[in-house]
């Protein structure tokens, strides 16, 4: 419904009530206003010379009258005329000229009964007579008003209308500019209403902006710190592989466990790189992702760990599968799964991830047969921040942030994410998508 049809439909909504007063009124005053009126007529036709005939005549014009008269003692001037009632007698008593009520057949209230004063004195000193109300005045000329004032401010708001539209039309037009291109220049409140709008519309645009650099920055150096932090982490890790094998046993499970927690730290600075990529950059671009050579890196990236910890990673792969998505991301999600399945398997255990094809769509399953976790936990792996019990027990210092950064990847590229049980016990995840 639009603002010229509301704005018309209000001011009838708003006359109503008062064309419901001015109904009521009239009602209420009809009665009064005829009987003075008939009163009028009445002291216009008796005049002296009627009252002197009737006082010399007490049956003067009985045949065709249909009136009656009263003497000053409020008494019938004969024995046909109609007995005054109380509530006129009353009125007239109290020195009012005309006394009326309203009656009818039965005493209903369709008519008037009127007694009024023709002389000072004398046996026919009041006339009284019945008569029917006068109708009422027709109520369709005040519904055409009604109408009438509706449209009219219908007319009214037009203007007031298309300065609103106008207004609309610039602020959806404006787009990410910093101001409104069409300004309401009229001194009134719509054009006051305009100028704020284009204020802050410029102000939340730098706030915008501002927020947007800052933002960035804190991408930038997240981006970068890790890039420097990965070189030494790596140089790390070879060290510590060197030491493995020079001293004895005791040691070599100490330098084991520096090497485990060296590669905790270079998984999660990737993804954290990865997190400011999805949380930065709003128009990541999908590529077509050649998959076996990303599933031959993913692999060969854990080989070392796998080994460590006695679990045999095998990986399969249909000839051309391909997902579009970001390279990178695609690579860590995937790294993700491997990686927990590496190090939340027992020494022996296996991984498998396989790569297949059916039907134009792709499915990327990552299956151990660790410990797997529990039916509660399933529902919600993949949330930020959330370890399962199982998890946490076996790796106390995990942060749970892995299998997030896979959730969220699958859903910027519009792939599904799902958790099962293993056949033979531990957790199978699934990627899927055309």
């Amino acid at each position: 419904m639009g603002l010229r049809l509301k704005t018309g439909l209000l001011v009838m909504v708003l006359l109503a009530p008062l064309v419901g007063l001015l109904l009521w009124i009239q009602g209420s005053t009809r009665a009064e206003a005829g009987a003075y009126a008939i009163a009028g007529e009445m002291r216009e036709r008796f005049d002296e010379d009627w009252v002197a005939r009737c006082e010399s005549r007490p049956r003067f014009g009985r045949r065709r009258r249909r009136f009656h008269v009263y003497g000053e003692d409020f008494s019938p001037r004969v024995r046909s005329d109609l007995a005054l009632v109380a509530s006129l007698r009353e009125q007239l008593e109290q020195g009012e000229e005309t006394a009326w009520r309203r009656v009818g057949p039965g005493e209903s209230q369709n008519g008037l009964e009127v007694v009024t004063r023709v002389a000072a004195s004398g046996p026919c000193a009041y006339v009284g007579v019945r008569r029917r109300l006068p109708p009422p005045a027709p109520i369709w000329p005040i519904l055409m008003v009604v109408m009438l004032a509706g449209l009219v401010a219908a007319l009214a708001s037009a203007p007031l209308v298309r300065r609103v539209r106008k207004l609309t039309k610039a602020i959806d037009e404006a787009g990410d500019s910093d101001a409104l291109s069409q300004v309401d220049s009229s001194r009134d409140e719509l054009g006051d209403l305009s100028r704020a709008f284009s204020r802050d519309r410029a102000t939340l645009r730098g706030k915008v902006q501002e927020i947007a650099e800052q933002k960035q920055t804190l991408q930038t150096f997240l981006a970068n710190t890790t890039h420097d932090v990965m070189t030494p982490l790596t140089a790390l890790v070879g060290h510590l592989s060197s030491l493995r094998n020079l001293h004895d046993e005791d040691s070599r499970q100490e330098v084991q466990g520096a090497i485990e927690e060296t590669e905790y730290m270079r998984s999660l600075l990737r993804n954290l790189g990865a997190a400011a990529r999805l949380d930065g950059a709003l128009d990541l671009v999908a590529e077509p992702v050649a998959l076996e050579p990303l599933v031959e890196r993913v692999v060969a990236r854990f080989d070392a760990l796998a080994k460590e910890r006695g679990v045999e990673v095998n990986s399969a792969v249909d000839t051309g599968a391909s997902l579009r998505a970001d390279l990178t991301l695609l690579e860590q999600a995937i790294g993700n799964l491997v990686g927990n399945a590496i190090r939340y398997n027992r020494p022996g255990g296996h991984v498998a991830l396989v790569v297949s094809v059916d039907g134009g769509q792709v499915e990327i399953r990552c299956a151990d047969d660790g410990p797997g976790v529990s039916d509660a936990d399933l529902a919600r792996l993949g949330e930020r921040r959330f370890r399962s019990k199982e998890a946490r027990s076996r790796r106390p210092t995990g942060s749970g942030f892995g299998l997030s950064i896979v959730s969220d990847v699958c859903d910027r590229f519009g792939l599904t994410l799902r958790f099962a049980h293993s056949e033979g016990g531990g957790l199978t995840a699934t990627i899927t998508g055309p």
